[in-house]
């Protein structure tokens, strides 16, 4: 090349030696920093795709931080569930050493049950302090908030949302419907009261029991011998109430004598002028402290003057002539009155005369005549003839009834009300002869909360006056201050026959307390039909009430009709004619009397009483027994497959059916009811249904009640719960939300009760254990916290085992293969970087040394000028 001013080969040579400077340049730059992409020329859509795959493995690096913290906090919880679990296990052991109650001391049980209390503390030290980086784990803080109408409330039994993420909504709702009802395994008996002995076998999801049926068993016996065993078959029996007289709560009563009973009196007026009368008054013998009236002495007296001497006869003094008794029991007494011979037959008998005759006469009318009346009067003037006069004016003793007038008078038990009621009739101030009827006072003990009222009985001259028609009025419509008191705490009442009743009260020494009252919970008494299924005729039950005193409880039976029958209960009486009979005095009778009409009762019907029936009845029209109760049914105490009722007749005859009542049968099996839970078919097991999806597990416990086809529940929640991210899509995919509930005394527990009953003074403790509150039911209150407690710890540990170690286990997976990838991407490779290194080296020293030679190409020129 002769031409000087360009040097194409320079520039040639200087190009390469360039290409393989930058070569050179990032080979170096890959080496130092170990990355193949160092910015975006070196490889646009690898750094895409790297920085992408960067962003990946930061989360799941994340995800795997956050699974494992999450694991540290149920890991934490967990053990402290197993602490409460260990404190349970103690107080189920202390549980059942107290019922060898033979073997040990009161001394023991106090000591057992300090151990009881000092676990039930230690449960509820553990739920408050149990924390994870400051926040409180199983104390109910982290249980999810739910809210539900009253409605949906009274539908379920029970509800537990154990997960549930809420992804981009603020609330979850649960909608539960029923599409088929659970049931319970049944059998039935429909043979009426047994003629012989029978021996069963009777199975269930419990247990099995031999039950011996004696050969005058009646269905109410049978059923009573089944319920007996339930607790170790888990079959109970039943019947369809034939006929219930629901009674309500009823007032607390006194009833109060009037002091004595007025006396039948009659006086007889004689004098010369209207002016100067003077009184003779007889009175009736035959008066006792109680009776006064003539219905209950046998009849009236009558009292009649007569003078049949005439002038010039011989002189005769006063006598009885006559005593006259009719059949109706009425007596006449005639006296004759004493005369002189002035020939003028004058009455020469005076007013001392004749009371000193009633009184003091020996002939055998006078004696007879004081067995009637009694005379009193003292003075000189002379009697007359008069016409036939009765005594009157005599009463009985009657009564007035207080009723306690609390509550509005609907009636109630003292411990419902607040305290006992006292009445009292008491004199006015000393040295008082004449005083009105008043309230004097109404009491109300603060500590105790008895209240008592005194009423003053009115007097005068020293006598009191007050009857019952008086306090009627003051009680029930008096207008001072203390008797408007008095009407919130009592009324009062009388028969029309009493109210009209003259005699009057006497003061009381002490106070009549109101008594009888009852809250209505232990009166319902119900008659079932005992006859065989296919009996015809009804069966009709009447409960008669009398007013009369004293009555006894007693009951007919009356054939009606072609095969209808009608059982009369004669309700007991007190000394008032107040009832006295109870529901379970009626069922003992009817159950244990030997009157006929005892014995055919039972033939007619069984009978139950509600709670322990020590309640009194009231007088209740005829109905009729549902036919329908004769059907004694055997169940499974719980719904679902798992239930069932098998009977064996090992002896006898004792035949059960289907619920056809015709098709024998003698084992039967429940049914898990069928249920939709947010359109979704739900997994169930007896009255519960369930839901678990990615983003929720839930379960809904519908109630007895409301184990109906159609049945629909809703529950919403509106927050709460632990959320932990664990994957890494920021969605319900890669998140789980667990709730977990307060884990302490209140809350642990089942339909036996809560466990906190069982701390000292709570009703359940170990030392209430008796025939109230039997060891059975202590027992179950701690199985079910067991359970419920084991139930959660079990679910956390599914969370950890299947749940966060398979997760961070696919994680660590995932974050390898992804590293892998991205490293191929962006990171340097070593052994080809190196030769791109060593080669870009060659090429730069190679290019130096061709441009060199490029560089003096134009030099060469010079020779030829030369």
């Amino acid at each position: 090349m002769t031409r000087i001013n360009t040097n194409v080969a320079s520039l040639r040579g200087l190009r390469s030696l360039n290409r393989a400077n930058d070569l050179q340049n990032t080979a170096l730059t890959r080496l130092s920093t170990g990355l193949k992409i160092n910015s975006g020329k070196d490889n646009p859509a690898g750094l895409i795709a790297g920085e992408t795959l960067r962003s990946q493995i930061s989360s799941i690096e994340q995800s795997i931080k956050n699974s494992n913290r999450a694991n540290n906090v149920l890991a934490t919880a967990d053990a402290a569930l197993g602490e409460v679990n260990n404190l349970l296990n103690q107080v189920r052991g202390l549980v059942q050493e107290t019922l060898n109650s033979g073997a040990l001391s009161q001394s023991e049980v106090e000591a057992n049950q300090l151990q009881v209390d000092a676990a039930l503390s230690a449960i509820n030290r553990i739920s408050a302090n149990t924390t994870f980086a400051g926040d409180k784990l199983i104390d109910g803080s982290k249980a999810f908030v739910t809210n539900l109408t009253k409605a949906d409330s009274a539908k379920l039994a029970d509800f537990q949302i154990n997960e549930a993420v809420f992804s981009t909504s603020s609330t979850i709702e649960i909608e539960a419907a029923i599409t088929q009802a659970a049931e319970k395994a049944e059998l039935r008996y429909g043979g009426g009261n047994l003629n012989s002995a029978s021996t069963v076998e009777l199975s269930g999801s419990k247990g099995s029991q031999v039950i011996f049926l004696g050969g005058a068993s009646t269905t109410g016996d049978i059923k009573n011998a089944i319920n007996a065993a339930s607790d170790v078959t888990g079959v109970k029996a039943s019947f369809d109430p034939g006929l219930t007289f629901g009674l309500e709560a009823t007032q607390s009563f006194a009833n109060v004598n009037t002091g004595t009973a007025s006396v039948n009196t009659l006086d007889a007026q004689f004098g010369a002028t209207s002016t100067a009368l003077s009184t003779l008054t007889f009175t009736d013998a035959r008066a006792t402290q109680t009776e006064g009236s003539d219905a209950s002495l046998g009849g009236t007296i009558s009292v009649v003057f007569a003078d049949t001497v005439t002038a010039g006869t011989t002189t005769n003094t006063a006598s009885v002539s006559s005593i006259a008794t009719t059949a109706n029991g009425n007596t006449t007494i005639t006296i004759e009155i004493g005369n002189s011979t002035s020939g003028t037959a004058a009455v020469t008998s005076t007013i001392a005369d004749i009371t000193a005759l009633i009184n003091s006469g020996t002939s055998a009318n006078a004696v007879a005549a004081r067995s009637f009346i009694s005379a009193s009067g003292s003075t000189a003037v002379t009697v007359s003839t008069a016409a036939s006069a009765d005594l009157a004016g005599g009463s009985d003793v009657a009564d007035i009834k207080f009723l306690d007038n609390r509550n509005d008078g609907s009636g109630g038990s003292v411990s419902a009300l607040g305290g006992e009621v006292f009445v009292q009739f008491v004199d006015a101030a000393t040295g008082t002869s004449t005083a009105a009827a008043s309230i004097s006072s109404v009491t109300t003990n603060a500590e105790t909360g008895d209240t008592t009222i005194q009423i003053q009985l009115g007097k005068t001259s020293g006598t009191t006056t007050s009857t019952i028609a008086d306090i009627l009025a003051l009680v029930n419509s008096g207008t001072s201050a203390n008797a408007i008191e008095a009407q919130s705490f009592i009324s009062a009442e009388a028969s029309s026959a009493n109210a009209a009743n003259t005699s009057t009260f006497s003061v009381q020494t002490s106070a009549t307390q109101l008594l009888g009252g009852n809250d209505g919970s232990n009166n319902d008494i119900t008659f079932n039909d005992a006859r065989a299924y296919g009996t015809e005729g009804v069966v009709n039950v009447v409960f008669a009430a009398t007013s009369a005193a004293n009555a006894t409880l007693s009951v007919s039976v009356a054939a009606t009709g072609t095969a209808d029958n009608t059982i009369t209960v004669n309700l007991a009486t007190d000394a008032f004619g107040n009832i006295t009979s109870t529901a379970d005095d009626i069922r003992t009778f009817i159950s244990t009397d030997t009157s006929d009409g005892a014995a055919t009762a039972r033939g007619l019907v069984n009978v139950e009483v509600e709670g322990n029936g020590t309640e009194t009845v009231t007088a209740q029209a005829q109905q009729t027994v549902d036919i329908a109760s004769r059907i004694l049914k055997l169940n499974s105490s719980e719904f679902g497959e798992n239930e069932f009722v098998a009977v064996n007749v090992l002896d006898g005859g004792f035949t059960t059916t289907t619920t056809d009542n015709v098709t024998e049968s003698s084992r039967d099996t429940g049914k898990d009811l069928e249920a939709v839970i947010n359109g979704q078919v739900a997994q169930t097991s007896g009255l519960q249904a369930r839901i678990k999806t990615a983003s929720l597990d839930a379960s809904l416990s519908f109630n007895e009640d409301n184990n109906v086809r159609g049945r629909r529940a809703n529950v919403t929640i509106t927050g709460g719960g632990s959320l932990f991210q664990i994957g890494q899509e920021v969605s319900a995919a890669g998140q789980i939300g667990i709730g977990i509930e307060a884990v302490n005394t209140a809350r642990l527990g089942g339909i036996a009760g809560k466990l906190y009953e069982l701390g000292s003074g709570a009703g359940k403790s170990l030392l209430d254990i008796g025939p109230d509150t039997p060891g059975s039911a202590l027992v179950d209150i701690v199985e079910q916290s067991i359970n419920r407690v084991s139930t959660l710890r079990g679910r956390l540990g599914a969370i950890q085992k299947n749940v966060i170690d398979t997760n961070v286990n696919s994680l660590g997976v995932a974050l390898e293969n992804i590293s892998e990838a991205r490293s191929v991407i962006v990171d340097t490779d070593f052994a080809e970087t190196t030769a791109e290194l060593t080669k870009s080296q060659i090429l730069s020293q190679s290019g130096i040394s061709v441009l060199a030679i490029a560089n003096q190409n134009p030099s060469q020129v010079l020779s030829l000028l030369g």
